[in-house]
């Protein structure tokens, strides 16, 4: 089945990574490859519309968590449609905990 390529983070799954599978590899001291993604974006409140600046870090969770990218963070597998957000971010849009948000994603 080929990537979602409907959002910016269907794309992020259909990267072809093969060349850094292949090569990192050979580091030494090398646990394993998880790309990570930054991107400036706008979190908004979808009922109020109130919004504020971001910068949206995609990852592969399960990915991290196979390899102990940061095992100082404890990090359970994030759904394709779960956000970690902070509370500050939350509170500044007015959105609760398990609330829907929006996210304005900019690739320039």
């Amino acid at each position: 089945m080929p990537p979602d390529t409907r959002s910016v983070f269907g794309l992020f799954n259909g990267l072809n990574l093969d060349f850094f599978d292949a090569l990192l590899p050979s580091l030494p001291n090398f646990n394993g490859f998880a790309p990570r993604w930054a991107v400036p974006s706008k979190m908004i409140n979808p009922k109020t519309e109130q919004k504020t600046s971001t910068i949206l870090l995609t990852v592969n969770s399960k990915k991290e968590m196979e390899i102990n990218h940061a095992p100082g963070f404890r990090l359970s597998q994030i759904a394709a449609d779960e956000a970690l957000v902070t509370g500050s971010a939350l509170d500044f849009i007015d959105i609760n905990k398990g609330q829907q948000i929006a996210m304005e994603v900019s690739l320039m």
